[in-house]
């Protein structure tokens, strides 16, 4: 995203300080120049910045900006490390749409980088039912198409068995008791399809 951008951005926020401003001075910042600073560069540096920014509010405010909300769901669609941590962390702070779009990018996430997605709820960046619910979301692309719907589950499946840490082992289980569920229910979709009947 180029300097232009985000300053209009951190304009739409009503952002106090200047474009520029240093991100370390989080408990002095505002929640728009954090969300800048992250969105320019989504690094260990400004998670942690817009984390600790105004006491860790940002993240309630994600879910009513919804530029902001695309952009973060964006980039752990697209395997941000830093994005999928703070996405899931204040995943309980969305509904609706919203919610639906965060456990689908998740879920994403969780095909590009397993074992990462794993640590996330051994470390307590997502709660128990956030994963859960994540592992069981499809993309809106597969709504109709259960046989895409199986293969996906069944891939997910595959990743979960690569995750070899014994630390996780636990985290691992609970996902492919989810996923197994969620490839049940896809094949009896599939049989239920009048599309597929003779």
């Amino acid at each position: 995203m180029r300097n232009g951008s985000l300053c209009k951005m951190a304009m739409l926020l009503a952002v106090v300080a200047p474009c520029g401003l240093a991100a370390s001075r989080s408990n002095e910042g505002d929640c728009g120049s954090a969300f800048a600073s992250f969105l320019a560069s989504p690094t260990e540096k400004s998670f942690f910045t817009l984390r600790n920014t105004k006491g860790g509010a940002c993240g309630q405010k994600l879910d009513s900006l919804d530029e902001i909300f695309e952009h973060v769901v964006k980039l752990t669609a697209k395997g941000n490390w830093w994005a999928a941590m703070y996405l899931g962390e204040n995943l309980h702070y969305f509904d609706g749409g919203n919610l639906e779009d965060a456990l689908v990018a998740l879920g994403e996430f969780a095909d590009r980088d397993m074992t990462r997605f794993v640590l996330m709820l051994h470390d307590g960046h997502i709660e128990r039912q956030g994963f859960v619910n994540a592992l069981q979301t499809s993309p809106e692309s597969l709504t109709d198409d259960f046989d895409g719907q199986l293969k996906s589950f069944i891939q997910r499946k595959r990743l979960l068995l690569q995750v070899n840490q014994r630390s996780l082992f636990a985290e691992r289980r609970l996902g492919l008791d989810v996923v197994s569920g969620a490839i049940d229910e896809a094949k009896r979709s599939q049989l239920n399809n009048p599309e597929r009947r003779d």
